[in-house]
């Protein structure tokens, strides 16, 4: 794999608030890191999944569970501060709570990975209602 890519992919994912990112919305964010020729989806996806890499992606079946995310998703990497915000926080602990449950999801189970997706989405409510929350 392409070691810029692959920096480039984790660095996407360290700085979002989520958990993990759809392949679409990775893609777009990485192609607008810029740095050379951008790469075509299938190449991204094909290379984060080649090597050892941090990286957990998972594939969904285009026939029952393209709607929640067509391609898949990228689980984020391990660590201890992502998104600008510290693993200690609540926000923080349920970033790393779900991303841990993606890291962990059986593959090929749809039932597992409609429900992690699921999680997925109230994790980002909850996100957001406590950051409304915080500003007020």
């Amino acid at each position: 794999m392409n070691d810029g890519l692959k920096r480039t992919a984790q660095d996407v994912l360290d700085r979002h608030p989520a958990p993990a990112l759809p392949l679409g919305e990775l893609h777009t964010l990485v192609v607008q890191e810029g740095g050379g020729i951008p790469p075509r989806m299938e190449q991204l996806v094909r290379d984060l999944r080649r090597r050892d890499n941090e990286i957990r992606v998972l594939r969904t079946d285009p026939r029952r569970l393209a709607q929640l995310a067509p391609g898949g998703w990228a689980v984020a990497p391990p660590g201890g501060r992502r998104g600008c915000v510290p693993h200690s926080s609540l926000c923080g602990r349920l970033r790393e709570s779900v991303r841990a449950l993606g890291e962990a999801l059986e593959p090929g189970s749809n039932i597992a990975l409609a429900r992690w997706a699921r999680l997925l989405h109230e994790e980002r409510r909850a996100r957001r209602a406590l950051s409304r929350r915080a500003s007020e």
